[in-house]
Order: structure tokens, then C-alpha cells, then sequence
């Protein structure tokens, strides 16, 4: 939510959900919050990568940007954005069985930027 919008729990309060599986998509950037949420993860966790990354050209197809790329489901988990997602989602009996996303760019002047991310969500047994 760059500029704003509903919460996640305001959401999941006006939609009904009887699939035993379907997908979140996050579309277009992230919040700068989230953002820097995600930039202090790999800065904690895998700071040779991201510096890697981030002394590349940093757009997709660049193999420089292969440790942060493949870490980014980690690193969107550990996110204020995931962890809300993941509580409203509990409480529903939903649970997240995976991350894909794509066109992961990362560089220093504009830090990880992911346009689409797919979160697969399934109904707990």
C-alpha cells in the first residue's frame, strides 16, 4: 500500500472465502515501510549478497542478484505486510504454502523492488 488503502484485516472483513486454496497477488511496489523492512533483513541476514547485488547493474537478469532473489520468500516473511497477512489468514483457517514472485530488481538507488509477488494460501486439514 504505497499511498495508503485498506488494512489487511479491513479486507478479509468484506470478502468471503469458501476455496480450499487461492492466491494472494501483491501488485505493483511495495510501501517504503515494507520496503526497508525488507532492505534491513538481507542487511542483517545476508549482507554479502545484498552488497553483491547491489554493486551489479541490479536488474533481473542479472546473475549478481541470485542470493538475494532466492531469499526474498525468507525475506518477505519476516515483513510487517507478511506477518499481518499471516495472522488475518490463521484466523480464517487459511495457512501460506508459498511465495513466488517476479521481476525481482535490486539496487542501491532503489533497493529491492518487487512489481508482483503470488502467494499461494490453502485451507488448514
Amino acid at each position: 500500500m504505497p499511498s495508503g488503502g485498506s488494512s489487511i484485516a479491513d479486507v478479509f472483513n468484506v470478502i468471503i472465502l469458501s476455496e480450499e486454496a487461492f492466491t494472494v497477488r501483491l501488485i505493483g511496489e511495495s510501501s517504503e515501510f515494507t520496503n526497508q523492512e525488507l532492505l534491513k533483513f538481507y542487511q542483517n541476514n545476508y549482507p554479502s549478497k545484498l552488497e553483491e547485488a547491489f554493486n551489479s547493474s541490479g536488474n533481473m537478469h542479472n546473475s549478481a542478484i541470485a542470493g538475494v532473489r532466492e531469499k526474498f520468500p525468507e525475506a518477505l516473511s519476516a515483513t510487517t505486510l507478511f506477518q499481518e497477512l499471516t495472522l488475518e489468514l490463521n484466523k480464517l483457517g487459511y495457512h501460506v504454502a508459498n511465495i513466488d514472485f517476479e521481476k525481482f530488481i535490486a539496487s542501491k538507488k532503489y533497493g529491492i523492488s518487487i512489481p508482483d509477488v503470488y502467494i499461494r494460501v490453502i485451507k488448514n486439514a
